[in-house]
């Protein structure tokens, strides 16, 4: 996608006040502030390359009022705990290479059990 249309999309501008203020002011909307914050945990595995990942994570959110806690899970447990839903936010790294909709089907499609999320959105799936 060309650089001028994705300064377009939300939170995507070159101006990056302006996008952490149009994110706060959606979180306040929805009820959260300064003075209520949102708290979550991050769920990720233990490794440093997906800590590292979701400590981004959790700076980047703290900036618009949602404070995360940090919860490591060994790899064994990690696929498990995610096919259970056990979890609030949860980070992982899938990689898409060159043509991403092969990943985005895999993933993300309609019906996938594969990263237990069960997302349903026929439109991605066209």
């Amino acid at each position: 996608m060309p650089p001028d249309q994705i300064a377009k999309l939300p939170g995507y501008g070159l101006d990056v006040h302006k996008n952490r203020e149009e994110a706060r002011a959606l979180v306040r909307k929805l009820g959260s502030g300064p003075d209520n914050r949102l708290k979550i945990k991050v769920t990720t595995r233990g490794w440093s390359l997906y800590r590292d990942q979701a400590v981004l994570l959790l700076d980047q959110l703290k900036q618009i009022y949602i404070d995360g806690e940090l919860d490591l899970v060994n790899t064994a447990q990690y696929f498990p705990k995610i096919m259970r839903k056990q979890y609030t936010v949860a980070l992982n790294l899938q990689t898409a290479g060159p043509d991403s909709d092969p990943t985005v089907q895999l993933f993300y499609g309609c019906g996938r059990t594969s990263t237990g999320t069960t997302i349903a959105i026929p439109r991605w799936t066209r």
